[in-house]
């Protein structure tokens, strides 16, 4: 009985830490919404520093399909020659 007794109390702890961690999250998203022009400023930093890397992956994506192709073409022909 009392093993019991202690997995339940510890489900109880666990219940009430998960409740009061998510109340201290809905506390800090409602700080961080209120603040609309930085929410603002933070999404536009973020969208600018992905549209900076896109071009940046997608050259380096290419130019390895490039190199990938390259040695193929150049297997094949040792192959059939």
């Amino acid at each position: 009985m009392p093993a019991e007794i202690g997995e339940t109390r510890i489900l109880q702890l666990i219940f009430w830490a998960l409740l009061a961690f998510g109340r201290l999250l809905k506390h800090s998203d409602d700080s961080i919404v209120a603040d609309r022009p930085h929410l603002i400023h933070k999404t536009q930093e973020q969208a600018s520093r992905m549209l900076l890397f896109l071009p940046i992956v997608l050259t380096a994506y290419a130019f390895g399909l490039i190199l990938f192709l390259w040695a193929r073409a150049r297997r094949m022909r040792r192959e059939s020659g």
